[in-house]
């Protein structure tokens, strides 16, 4: 029984350790409209775009363990190309870097 307790001892200790950490913001979202967005061309490329309309255009580099979501499912790169060819209205659709 005092195992028990030493146990739940314990965990609750190493969660307080664990969520101790000192606030860093290691990444940062960017929501902006397609047209303002272009997809990496290969999986070793990179993406540019512009955080905000009079912002200059930001480009970010990519990798082959990029994830790409599309209505919360990972895809494959080139099946996000392809989801993007096909839309038209490109000022009232909405992406989200991270």
């Amino acid at each position: 029984m005092y195992r028990n307790f030493i146990i739940a001892g314990l965990l609750l200790g190493l969660s307080v350790v664990a969520s101790a950490q000192d606030g860093r913001v290691i990444s940062q979202a960017h929501e902006l409209t397609l047209v303002d967005f272009q997809a990496p061309a290969t999986a070793n490329g990179g993406i540019t775009f512009k955080a905000c309309p009079k912002c200059d255009y930001i480009t970010a580099r990519v990798g082959p363990n990029t994830r790409y979501t599309l209505d919360g499912k990972d895809i494959r790169l080139v099946d996000l190309r392809r989801a993007l060819r096909g839309i038209r209205d490109r000022e009232s659709v909405y992406v989200t870097v991270l």
